[in-house]
């Protein structure tokens, strides 16, 4: 029974992933627990600056996986939790508070938007905003790298198959 059982929730997470989900689907019939919203305080942010630029393993996973060097790395702000890297959302800054998303890539799913800030277009520090051509992106750690390489860059927060039509008026007159 305990293995009849088991093998229904495999089968379950298995049919989540083939549908487009994160292969954690609702199996106890309850709605899923709304996670708390990410924002931190910029002092958190800058400890997670400090932990990234002081792991020299990090640091070269930074590279190797994402080509993202340390002095870009240090320009937008990026920082390690300890087990994932966290990239602040300039535009949702209140205050003393940001919100943050967190990337892993081996982890699934790869990347936790903050639960309470609806998705946005995502602009890297190292970005010339009003810029003639910009370069869309799938992911904000694939819009830092564009940036670094000297072009313009943008990607939306929901990751792919998250363009909202709303946003098309930003690209106006963009190349």
């Amino acid at each position: 029974e305990a293995r009849r059982e088991l093998d229904f929730l495999r089968a379950l997470r298995y049919l989540d992933t083939f549908a487009g989900g994160n292969g954690h689907a609702q199996t106890d019939g309850k709605p899923p627990t709304p996670r708390e919203p990410e924002r931190v305080s910029m002092t958190q942010i800058d400890a997670w600056v400090e932990a990234l630029l002081r792991d020299d393993i990090r640091l070269r996973e930074l590279k190797d996986l994402y080509g993202v060097t340390r002095e870009t790395a240090v320009r937008c702000v990026l920082g390690f939790d300890g087990q994932r890297f966290t990239i602040p959302l300039p535009s949702t800054k209140r205050g003393d508070w940001i919100a943050v998303k967190r990337h892993h890539r081996a982890a699934e799913p790869k990347s936790h938007n903050p639960a309470d800030i609806p998705t946005h277009i995502y602009t890297p520090p190292t970005s010339d905003p009003n810029a003639e051509l910009v370069v869309l992106c799938e992911g904000e750690l694939k819009a830092i790298l564009v940036s670094q390489l000297g072009f313009p860059a943008k990607s939306p927060t929901g990751g792919a198959g998250h363009f909202k039509p709303a946003w098309a008026e930003e690209f106006r007159d963009k190349r």
